[in-house]
């Protein structure tokens, strides 16, 4: 039984210039029908379910109104099951303690808390909104209700963005003991602002960036588990992501959510309020490739005596034996250097 669960909320209140996820203005009429979808589809389809991990992702989860987080978590508050995570993205601007309050009683226990910088200046060209300030308040709101598992994103790649930048922006974390860290590379995509703009990045800068960053989080005690994921301890890595990396069954609900479930590819497109189905069964090609191009993302790679790990790298075996990319290794294959997994993974599969 799938005991994973991703959950996509399409709303924000601003749109940041380098993102082209799924999402649309917050309109309090559409998301109450929006959840009313969301509640009614994990009735219908998951009645039996309990989940091992719950993600919900978006757009900006938090910019909904209490009583719709309310409405939602609570709704969801009974289907965990037992040494669970449930997690939800947030805005630190839009974290208070009514919200925080909300997030204990229906056993959120998970935060993942998206800053991406500090700098005012990079924050004001990518249309953000939580320098330095708003962000402290919301850590001290979390805290106080005892949600220290908590998140934190930053990007990198932004033109003019230093080293110094960033160290400022990983010191803060360190001085605010987060525990996991995701740092993700600036990427463009064609239909964001950026996109648009013909906002240009530069891959020596970039990768400059990467290696101070692996370096940094290293010196402090953050073992990199993932290609852009660093925990302090493994306790605290992302339960619900590295079970996806795993291929493991994960379920989704919501426009924009992408689901995996027996052997089968699913897509929740339309509109907000219309979703489309569009599903898939994977071939054992497309199965094998899937499992490599995801658990190869993870620093210990796919352990060998699990079959479908096994099978999958039989299935490609040649082509990982007589590259020096990859290693096998006390049972495990994995990727000999994670900065160079991309392109890896598009000259193999």
């Amino acid at each position: 039984m799938t005991k994973s669960l991703y959950i996509h909320l399409p709303f924000c209140k601003s749109f940041c210039s380098y993102c082209d996820f799924k999402r649309g203005m917050y309109k309090p009429k559409i998301v109450d029908s929006y959840l009313k979808q969301v509640i009614n589809c994990l009735k219908k389809k998951y009645a039996k379910n309990s989940f091992k991990t719950i993600y919900l992702g978006g757009g900006t989860p938090n910019c909904l109104s209490n009583q719709q987080l309310e409405y939602l978590l609570k709704n969801l508050k009974n289907k965990i099951d037992k040494n669970y995570e449930f997690t939800i993205e947030c805005n630190p601007e839009f974290i208070t303690k009514k919200q925080a309050e909300i997030f204990k009683r229906n056993n959120v226990n998970r935060i993942s808390l998206g800053i991406q910088t500090l700098n005012k200046k990079i924050l004001k060209k990518v249309n953000r909104h939580n320098p330095q300030e708003i962000v402290e308040n919301a850590l001290t709101i979390l805290k106080k209700q005892h949600l220290n598992n908590i998140s934190c994103d930053l990007i990198y790649g932004f033109n003019n963005q230093t080293k110094k930048m960033i160290k400022y922006d990983l010191d803060f974390l360190f001085k605010h003991t987060i525990k996991h860290i995701s740092c993700y590379s600036l990427e463009i995509k064609p239909h964001s602002t950026f996109g648009k703009q013909k906002y240009q990045t530069d891959d020596i800068t970039i990768e400059k960036h990467l290696e101070f960053i692996i370096k940094y989080l290293k010196q402090h005690g953050y073992k990199r588990y993932e290609v852009s994921n660093w925990a302090k301890q493994n306790k605290y890595q992302s339960k619900h992501n590295v079970a996806t990396w795993l291929t493991q069954p994960w379920a989704a609900i919501g426009y924009g959510a992408y689901g995996f479930e027996n052997d089968h590819y699913y897509f929740y497109h339309g509109t907000r309020l219309k979703w489309k189905l569009s599903t898939k069964k994977l071939s054992k090609t497309e199965k094998y490739q899937q499992v490599l191009m995801m658990g190869l993302r993870l620093q210990k790679g796919l352990y060998l005596k699990n079959k479908l790990y096994f099978e999958a790298y039989t299935h490609f075996k040649k082509q990982l034996e007589s590259s020096n990319l990859f290693v096998k290794q006390n049972n495990y294959i994995k990727c000999r250097n994670l900065n160079l997994l991309d392109e890896l993974l598009i000259k193999f599969f």
